[in-house]
């Protein structure tokens, strides 16, 4: 049972109960609404739809790439700051599981090349790999070579985020 709370933008909320520690970080981008949950007990995070290696990346149209980076940003530092308390403690460091193919990886990691991979994308270092049209809207596809990260979304959502995005 819960009640649920509209809170600011990556604002960690806490729900214990004896079972397990856990915290509910907002963080908009790939939707609106998009939720990670730090697992406090298991040193895990999961990011849902925000990230993930092996299959595309997709964004609906209500996305923003430029508050995805905000996201990123966030959840990178938020990661950052768990693996210097756990290196601290003798912890091994922070994981991470997503909504698709992620499992049990190196949360840091993943982090910082998913996000890597998207700036390579709206920088135009990463080529496109495909442009269809689907309900009046322009999709494009960008893959990495060796497949680890992937992208499909709305054209317009790479223009909106070149104005956002300057390497």
């Amino acid at each position: 049972s819960y009640t649920p709370t509209l809170v600011p933008h990556n604002v960690s909320l806490s729900y214990m109960n004896t079972a397990t520690r856990l915290r509910f970080l907002h963080t908009p981008g790939h939707t609106p609404d998009e939720l990670a949950i730090w697992d406090d007990d298991e040193d895990i995070l999961y990011v849902g739809d925000t990230v993930y290696e092996w299959d595309p990346i997709i964004f609906p149209l209500q996305g923003d790439i430029s508050v995805w980076f905000d996201s990123m940003d966030f959840l990178i530092e938020f990661v950052r700051e768990r693996n210097e308390q756990n290196h601290k403690l003798g912890r091994p460091t922070a994981r991470i599981n997503s909504g698709h193919a992620t499992s049990m990886a190196d949360a840091l990691d993943v982090l910082l090349e998913g996000k890597k991979f998207i700036q390579d994308v709206v920088s135009g270092v990463e080529p496109l790999k495909n442009r269809t049209e689907s309900g009046g809207v322009v999709q494009v596809h960008y893959a990495q070579e060796n497949g680890r990260f992937s992208l499909r979304c709305p054209e317009v959502l790479i223009e909106e985020a070149k104005s956002y995005y300057k390497p």
